[in-house]
């Protein structure tokens, strides 16, 4: 009955399968900081950080780098628990913390049209932090959460 239809190579059951484009695409991100605490009280200290970023991106034959001072950040932060081990060495620490994150870091204007490398954000921002140590003897643990 319809045996003159001709069925598209690849075709199976009625659905077509095109070729695939497969695109090769490197990320290499490099974050360093200098970090400067002060201790002002027991349970309260304070933070700067001054990153240095080096970002590239190859997308087949398109290459873009991007590097040099990142963005500023202020921190803040309080010791809620303390708990000390038997040795004076702490055993469990709870920290939170507030800062805020300063647009130092370079920001092109065309930023938003391609893919975001650039050292800054070009904005200032609030950052909230969590941070739990969990230490036995000289074998520890950090878990830290930062927004």
């Amino acid at each position: 009955q319809n045996k003159d239809k001709q069925v598209p190579v690849g075709a199976s059951k009625g659905f077509l399968i095109n070729p695939l484009v497969i695109a090769i695409l490197f990320i290499r991100i490099l974050h360093f900081q200098i970090v400067g605490k002060w201790q002002f009280a027991d349970r309260f200290n304070a933070l700067i950080e001054i990153p240095y970023i080096n970002n590239f991106q190859k997308n087949g034959s398109d290459v873009r780098s991007e590097n040099g001072i990142g963005d500023l950040n202020l921190w803040c932060n309080y010791l809620a628990v303390n708990v000390k081990a038997e040795d004076g060495t702490p055993k469990h620490a709870l920290r939170f913390g507030a800062g805020i994150k300063a647009p130092t870091g370079a920001y092109p204007d065309n930023a938003w049209e391609s893919s975001n490398l650039s050292p800054g954000s070009g904005s200032y921002d609030a950052l909230l932090t969590t941070n739990y140590t969990f230490q036995k003897k000289k074998i520890g643990f950090l878990q830290e959460n930062s927004v």
